[in-house]
């Protein structure tokens, strides 16, 4: 049971230990995604995020002229990245808009034809509000026509028919006549009188209008016709865009409206287009006034770049700045297109660094433009890594003293096995790996005191700690760095 514990424990450990290394890898990524979110927002170059925090094989690796081209800026003058800046955010801007416009207008091209049917469809049907309504009405007189006639022909011989003695408007005259002498016997007999030449003359004028209905009714198949198209074309407009006449006009004006901003969007284009124009000319000049700058400036920094090689013992090496004939595509860089050149011995030629110069002349070179950068870099601390390739002895010294003069403006962190840099550090830290069942764990410890010279002297002969003549040589590199330090 206890060795069943014991494991479950273990097991337990285990877990932990992988989500441990899990959350690590999550932290290293959101630093590198930190660090890129610092070159794209402009508050470090590429360099700064490149240059300081890359080992050595990674400088070799990613040492492109972007890279060289910020590094010659950050060096050179702090005005080249004020002059990088602003055009090229307007001219994303521009960009930006301009693509947000193209989408929509590409849309609206597919739906295009679409709308300019539909808006030719209603506007040549010009419909009209209540137009429907009386279109029905006509169209029901049309197709009542015989019955409204032999109404009207029956009410007008009821009224007019003469030949059988019995046509109303006689008996309302007759009716009018009896009523008429005695209507001076009294008030109720003057309103009777009344009333009965009222019913006449109604009576009459009933008759003329039947008979004035009756001769202009005419069966129009023609006209019976268009109403029928008429109504039917509505109808099956109302299918399609509302179903009553209003809600088709409305429609209408909907139409309109989308068609409308396809010619705003090609107007807005045009005008886009001629700011681009105009911020594409007005970057050109800022790039040739940086380009200017950066040209001025190139020849102070390789001699700078010089002066810290021969510090390095790298004497008679020449550095150069050199400035591609061929533009590079618009970036906030500008449009130069700079690369670093390096000829290391007298008489020979110049070449790029990556094809000429060996492990330890680039250790050399980046420890040099680190030097000269880091008054200015934006980051406050510097990683190096395999700094100490290829170099011993008297340059090893020199490397050291260097990376103290950097570590006078920010914090250098450095992995390394030469024992002069680590005792140039002000603190000093041991990494050491252990396999542990069946698993490799490091650990980091902190040397101070005799701990810290016993290391030194351990990397001095190789082997062993406990020599006296190796821990004498180890406290005397201590205190020569410390005197070092003080006197900087």
């Amino acid at each position: 049971a206890k060795i069943d514990k014991a494991q479950k424990r273990i097991d337990a450990a285990k877990e932990r230990i992988a989500q441990i290394e899990g959350e690590i890898a999550q932290l290293q990524e959101k630093i590198g995604e930190r660090a890129r979110s610092m070159y794209r927002s402009g508050s470090a170059t590429i360099l700064d995020v490149i240059l300081n925090s890359t080992s050595f094989a990674e400088f070799a690796t990613n040492w492109d002229a972007l890279t060289q081209l910020n590094q010659s800026d950050a060096i050179m003058v702090s005005k080249c990245k004020d002059l990088k800046v602003e055009q090229q955010q307007k001219q994303q801007e521009l960009e930006e808009q301009k693509k947000v416009l193209q989408d929509e207008k590409a849309a609206l091209v597919e739906q295009k034809e679409i709308l300019q049917e539909q808006e030719q469809e209603l506007s040549a049907a010009n419909l009209i509000e209540g137009e429907e309504e009386q279109l029905t009405q006509e169209r029901d007189r049309f197709r009542a026509s015989e019955k409204i006639a032999q109404g009207l022909r029956e009410a007008y011989t009821a009224l007019y028919d003469l030949a059988g003695g019995r046509a109303a408007i006689e008996q309302a005259r007759t009716a009018m006549r009896a009523l008429a002498p005695v209507a001076r016997y009294g008030k109720e007999y003057e309103r009777l009188s009344q009333r009965a030449e009222s019913l006449y003359y109604d009576t009459e004028d009933l008759g003329l209008s039947i008979r004035q209905e009756l001769d202009t009714l005419d069966d129009n198949p023609e006209r019976a016709q268009q109403v029928e198209e008429r109504l039917d074309m509505i109808r099956k407009l109302s299918r399609r865009y509302g179903a009553t006449i209003p809600e088709m006009l409305s429609a209408l004006d909907r139409i309109r409206e989308e068609l409308s901003k396809y010619e705003s969007i090609e107007d807005s284009l045009e005008k886009l287009h001629k700011r681009a124009v105009e911020s594409a000319a007005a970057y050109d000049a800022q790039a040739a006034k940086l380009s200017q700058s950066r040209r001025q400036l190139a020849q102070r920094f390789a001699q700078r770049m010089e002066e810290q090689l021969s510090d390095l013992n790298m004497r008679g090496t020449r550095f150069y700045v050199d400035f591609a004939a061929e533009n590079a595509p618009r970036s906030p860089l500008g449009t130069d297109n700079v690369r670093f050149l390096i000829a290391p011995n007298a008489g020979e030629e110049k070449k790029p660094l990556s094809k000429i110069a060996s492990g330890g002349e680039l250790s050399r070179v980046m420890l040099s433009l680190k030097a000269l950068s880091a008054e200015r870099a934006a980051i406050p601390s510097m990683v190096f890594d395999e700094i100490d390739t290829g170099i011993s002895g008297r340059t090893a010294q020199v490397v050291a003293q260097k990376m103290w003069d950097i570590a006078r403006y920010r914090q250098v962190i450095c992995v390394t096995h030469l024992q002069q840099i680590a005792a140039m550090a002000t603190r000093h830290y041991l990494i050491q790996k252990a396999e542990n069942n069946g698993r490799t764990n490091t650990s980091v410890t902190e040397l101070t005191g005799e701990a810290r010279v016993r290391e030194l002297a351990r990397m001095l002969s190789g082997v062993s700690e406990n020599s006296e003549s190796g821990l004498a040589h180890a406290r005397t590199m201590l205190s020569e760095a410390q005197a070092y330090r003080e006197k900087q």
